[in-house]
């Protein structure tokens, strides 16, 4: 079969651009080293020369997702480096749940929480049907 004939059938107008690329070095990500101390990289690491170097962090209770929220009353704050101060606290809540360190989560600015909001890839999905079902269990359990 010549391709070019082919070509001829093809509606072009159905293409997709590529999705735009984002250059792998300004990718928001937030790294969770093995002692405990919090890097930023990518766009989150420009902010700091913008003056925006703390944030409220907070993770989600399996560790999966984290969210830095720029507005609220800050609980970590990172240096010109990109660092934060070692966390034992933080450490300790990701070893007890298995996650392998370095967890790194990829950033998203999330409009509606007013947070910069990430998930680690590395981690399983999670069992959406096993949290509803604890979250009734606990509901039950308040309404006693």
């Amino acid at each position: 079969m010549d391709t070019f004939e082919y070509l001829k059938s093809i509606d072009f107008g159905t293409f997709l651009d590529f999705p735009t690329a984002f250059p792998s070095r300004d990718q928001p990500l937030v790294k969770i080293q093995e002692d405990g101390r919090i890097f930023l990289y990518g766009e989150l690491r420009k902010r700091l020369a913008e003056k925006q170097s703390d944030y409220c962090a907070r993770i989600s209770p399996d560790g999966r997702y984290v969210a830095l929220y720029p507005q609220r009353s800050p609980n970590v704050h990172f240096n010109m480096s990109g660092s934060s101060a070692r966390n034992e606290r933080l450490l300790k809540f990701l070893q007890e749940k298995e996650i392998q360190l370095p967890a790194v989560y990829t950033m998203e600015w999330f409009e509606q929480e007013q947070a910069w909001v990430g998930c680690c890839e590395e981690l399983p999905e999670p069992d959406l049907a096993t949290i509803r079902k604890n979250v009734k269990k606990a509901s039950k359990g308040r309404a006693r």
